[in-house]
């Protein structure tokens, strides 16, 4: 498995963390969920980084691909 599928099975098993946090009727859940939406979209970036070499700022996570 290469460090890009890894981050991509990452990413997949994040998005209910995600979404169970935002759900969550705690005073503080939203900022968790705030932390974990950050951190996948960062992802993207390294997900190209080491698929690509360079990062393409027209191809980003939230603009789409």
């Amino acid at each position: 498995m290469t460090t890009a599928n890894k981050i991509t099975v990452f990413r997949m098993l994040m998005v209910p963390v995600f979404v169970i946090l935002l759900y969550l009727d705690l005073p503080s859940a939203g900022y968790w969920a705030l932390g974990v939406f950050i951190l996948l979209d960062s992802s993207c970036y390294h997900d190209r980084l080491v698929r690509h070499g360079v990062f393409h700022p027209k191809s980003g996570c939230i603009e789409g691909i």
